[in-house]
This record gives C-alpha cells, sequence and structure tokens, in this order.
C-alpha cells in the first residue's frame, strides 16, 4: 500500500467515523431532545423504574455530599445500612458521573443517559467497522444500539 492510497483510506475513515457521529448525534436529540433541552424537572425515565425509584436518588444523595467535601463509604437510608462507594452502583468514581457535580440532578442523570446511548452507538459502528462491515451496515448497527438503549431507558 502506498503512501498516497494509506492517507486516502485513512481520510475516508475518519469521515465515516465523523458521519457516524452526527447521524448519532442527532439520534440522541431527536430521542431525547425534549428532555434534554425542555423545562427541567423531567428525567428520562418510567415512574416505577430503577432510575426514578433508587439510581436518581443515590447519585443525589452520593454526588451531594462528594460537593461537600464527604466521601460517603456507608448509605445509612437503605434498610441499617450498606455499603455505598463499594457498592459498585454508587458509581461516585466513575468519570463521566462527575457531571453530577456541576449539574442539578435532573440534567446530569439524563446528560448521562444520553452521553451513553451515544457512546454505546459509536462503540456499535466502531467494532461494526472493525468486523468489516460495509460503511452503511455499520451506521445501521449503532443506529439500531442507539433506538434499542431508547426503549429500555423508559422501560
Amino acid at each position: 500500500m502506498t503512501d498516497l492510497s494509506h492517507r486516502a483510506s485513512a481520510s475516508r475513515g475518519r469521515r465515516e467515523i465523523l458521519l457516524a457521529a452526527a447521524i448519532y448525534f442527532c439520534a440522541v436529540l431527536i430521542a431525547f431532545g425534549d428532555v434534554l433541552l425542555g423545562p427541567a424537572g423531567r428525567i428520562i425515565s418510567e415512574e416505577h423504574s430503577d432510575v426514578a425509584n433508587q439510581f436518581l436518588y443515590w447519585r443525589e444523595f452520593g454526588f451531594g455530599e462528594l460537593a461537600k467535601g464527604h466521601l460517603v463509604l456507608w448509605n445509612p437510608h437503605l434498610f441499617s445500612g450498606a455499603p455505598f462507594l463499594g457498592g459498585f452502583q454508587s458509581a461516585l468514581l466513575y468519570p463521566p458521573n462527575w457531571i453530577y457535580l456541576v449539574l442539578p440532578i435532573d440534567r446530569a442523570i439524563n446528560l448521562d443517559f444520553a452521553i451513553s446511548v451515544l457512546l454505546a452507538g459509536m462503540a456499535m459502528f466502531l467494532w461494526a467497522r472493525h468486523r468489516r462491515l460495509h460503511p452503511a451496515g455499520s451506521i445501521l448497527a449503532g443506529w439500531s444500539t442507539c433506538s434499542a438503549a431508547r426503549s429500555t431507558a423508559t422501560s
């Protein structure tokens, strides 16, 4: 492979990645735009789901205390208490969750989910391209991953 053809191939690969990212970004805005850009106080969740009944309060408790300078080791609100930092679902040390320190809880949880859906679509696209699927098929694979994530968000 000559240097020129290698550069052309790399440029085409970058264009495919940018196109996929733009498509998935638009898909996320279409799917979640009403809660991401709309009035505050709404979250991407059904009323009686784990997000609304568990994770929302855990994030609010954990990151609220972290914002005050307290690293929460124990959750006193669950039965007689339970490990909080040591429990993997608190996710206090997961870097993308640090948005909870700077945004209101409803905006942070919605943005957290939207970013996760975008990254899932991109990861599927990149995996499909790595498997040498056609670019259109790879974009469709990522799109279906984004679509499936939207339906599971509200259940």
